[in-house]
């Protein structure tokens, strides 16, 4: 499939990273999920509906833009460590509270890196609004349907 992306021009070496980020996740996943054909009536609906749903989108905009180097290797440890403690919070009754502030406090994270994110790319369209870009936000959605 890639092949014929690239000869007709919608795939390049610049989107390697993200077709390996795809690679890893989304099609290693739905190889351990191929016993849910039969049994899932609908599945593979659900499938065009996540690869081209909103949080397909809302993942290519917080992904347009990043902080520094220096920010973003403070940031993510951070928030990985974050969300370990809100999985473990969750596991006990005692310490269900915690485990709610602890994902608000990640919900701000996000909606921070969001905001910063389509504000930066709002404000250099010519960047945004290019062939690179739309190539990056087709090439997952293509591979996932030459996956199915």
């Amino acid at each position: 499939c890639i092949v014929l992306f690239y000869e007709i021009g919608v795939w390049s070496t610049d989107n390697l990273k993200t077709t390996l980020v795809w690679v890893i996740t989304y099609a290693f996943v739905t190889i351990f999920e191929t016993h849910k054909i039969k049994s899932s009536k609908y599945y593979f609906k659900s499938q065009i509906k996540e690869t081209i749903g909103l949080s397909a989108l809302l993942t290519f905009i917080l992904e347009l833009q990043s902080f520094s180097f220096a920010i973003e290797f403070i940031i993510y440890p951070i928030m990985l460590f974050l969300g370990l403690l809100a999985v473990v919070a969750n596991t006990k009754k005692e310490t269900e509270k915690i485990g709610a502030t602890i994902k608000v406090v990640l919900g701000v994270f996000v909606i921070f890196y969001f905001a910063h994110s389509f504000f930066v790319s709002i404000m250099s369209p010519s960047v945004t609004f290019s062939w690179a870009n739309l190539t990056e936000l087709l090439t997952p959605v293509l591979l996932s349907f030459s996956f199915m």
